[in-house]
């Protein structure tokens, strides 16, 4: 990240005048990595420029500010431009998900509707997780009908993985079970894990059992299934049953897919992982995170790692 910013800074300083593609690429490095003050100043350069119409420009400049949880900014930058292309209407509306903003994004969905811009599969997506994240059954397959039958859209598996996860998230686990029995026999084991995850939220710990179940016999990559059934059956007492899902996740290789945040701290990227922190103040920081857990034992805190109650009936 850092070179490319260097070299975006030389090549300005050496006279070269950048255009929509250069500054969209730029700006996209500077969401991606949550540099707010580097892309405050190229928004400057934009409009120094007089980029600051270019629909191209524009939709770099609105993720970017979505990326970085300004809402206001980017709908500013959005309202502004006048000729808006599909790209840009996507780009605003999956900013408004990204920020928790499920109504928003349907009302947005709506109102490219209006102006007679024609979908495609992204908004389709869209539209789908906005539905998903609000509850909204009934308008979710309202959305599907509208999707196949004006706009002809072919579905594709993650747009069957959102129908699953409406489902699911609305508590329908049957039907979201008979949809993927029917609709998407090549793809179950993701579908599946939405389905998993909404009985954990829910504690719904019977059909847990199941669910996981189905994503070892498929022999899911994912190690969440694996982890869940061995727990529920080391709770059950079933030795047996819980060795031999292990082996089963030992010979899927099934893994953790590693999450990471960072921070930028005075134009330094510092990223943190669950097991290691890749800056050069780790050995501060993992001393302050020392004495909260001694003050959390002081406090006589002690926080559960064991299965549910519930788990063991």
């Amino acid at each position: 990240m850092e070179e490319t910013l260097s070299l975006f800074a030389m090549a300005l300083r050496n006279g070269v005048v950048p255009t929509e593609f250069t500054f969209s690429s730029v700006l996209r490095w500077s969401s991606c990595f949550g540099l707010m003050d580097q892309g405050t100043q190229i928004h400057c350069l934009v409009c120094k420029l007089g980029f600051g119409d270019d629909v191209i420009v524009a939709t770099a400049l609105t993720d970017m500010y979505c990326k970085l949880g300004l809402m206001k900014h980017a709908r500013k930058i959005f309202n502004a431009v006048v000729g808006k292309d599909l790209v840009l209407w996507n780009t605003m509306l999956l900013g408004l998900l990204q920020n928790g903003r499920g109504q928003e994004a349907l009302g947005m969905f709506r109102r490219m509707l209006k102006f007679g811009i024609r979908p495609d599969r992204i908004t389709l997506l869209g539209a789908l997780s906005a539905c998903s994240m609000k509850g909204l059954v009934k308008e979710g397959m309202d959305i599907i009908s509208l999707f196949k039958d004006k706009y002809h859209v072919m579905f594709r598996p993650e747009h069957h993985i959102c129908v699953v996860d409406i489902l699911s998230r609305a508590g329908m686990f049957r039907e979201a079970v008979n949809y993927v029995e029917n609709r998407m026999q090549n793809c179950g084991a993701a579908a599946y894990s939405k389905i998993l995850e909404a009985c954990i939220i829910q504690r719904n710990f019977l059909m847990v059992e199941n669910i996981a179940e189905r994503m070892v016999t498929l022999k899911s990559v994912s190690s969440l299934p694996y982890i869940v059934l061995a727990q529920t059956y080391g709770a059950r007492c079933k030795w047996d049953k819980m060795a031999r899902v292990w082996r089963s996740m030992e010979d899927q290789r099934a893994i953790k897919v590693q999450s990471c945040s960072w921070l930028c701290i005075k134009n330094r990227i510092h990223v943190f992982t669950s097991d290691q922190i890749l800056h050069q103040g780790r050995g501060a920081t993992y001393e302050v995170l020392d004495l909260l857990l001694w003050d959390m034992l002081d406090q006589k805190y002690a926080p559960s790692f064991g299965v549910p109650d519930s788990m063991n009936a």
